[in-house]
């Protein structure tokens, strides 16, 4: 519903919280009740705002607060995640489950990699940590291997060694370990009949 302030709407409310703020058509607002009056329909606003982004895609309660942050007050955007939040409707355990049985399914990433991946998503580090902990121990060799395999053929015109240093970099970059890199590298180039094996990846 519209508040109006001498004729003219000044903000909206939600029938709900008029009631329980005491308002009706003609009442006498002071000082005190506008404070709070604002407060509530800012809060409203930033929650339904948050709303329509879960509509979309489920997200993380820092991925909200990043995103509405330039456009709410603090006390109102923290207001309206704490109720999305207390109803279920921002869940960062589940998000982060879902993502990791996503990310998990058909990708070879290192643990690492799985890490930054959450943090990015607005999971603060230490629980993404502890989620990525919870999931049975990776086969990092393998893992790094099938990455490998996968990218060799954009090596192939370059001399071994070349080849070998790039590969092992780019698994390096994705999170695998050093010597998973190089076991990597040396099994997906000696593979590739393109391809020479480097004499030391």
């Amino acid at each position: 519903m519209a508040v109006l302030l001498d004729g003219e709407p000044a903000l909206t409310l939600t029938a709900a919280a008029a009631i329980r703020l005491g308002l009706r058509r003609g009442a006498t607002v002071d000082a005190d009740l506008w404070r709070q009056v604002a407060a509530v329909a800012e809060a409203e606003a930033a929650e339904a705002a948050a709303a329509r982004l879960l509509t979309a895609r489920a997200r993380t309660r820092e991925d909200l607060r990043r995103r509405l942050a330039p456009r709410f007050p603090p006390a109102a955007l923290q207001q309206a995640l704490d109720h999305l939040q207390a109803i279920g409707a921002i869940d960062d355990d589940a998000f982060a489950r879902r993502w990791l049985e996503l990310h998990t399914q058909d990708r070879a990433l290192s643990r690492q990699a799985l890490i930054s991946g959450l943090v990015r998503a607005g999971i603060a580090a230490p629980r993404a940590k502890r989620l990525v902990a919870e999931l049975a121990p990776p086969d990092e060799a393998a893992g790094a291997l099938a990455v490998a395999q996968a990218v060799t053929t954009r090596y192939r015109r370059l001399p071994p060694d070349v080849a070998g240093r790039r590969l092992w970099s780019y698994l390096a970059r994705r999170g695998f370990g050093p010597e998973a890199c190089t076991q990597a590298v040396r099994a997906a180039l000696a593979a590739d009949p393109h391809v020479d094996p480097p004499e030391d990846a």
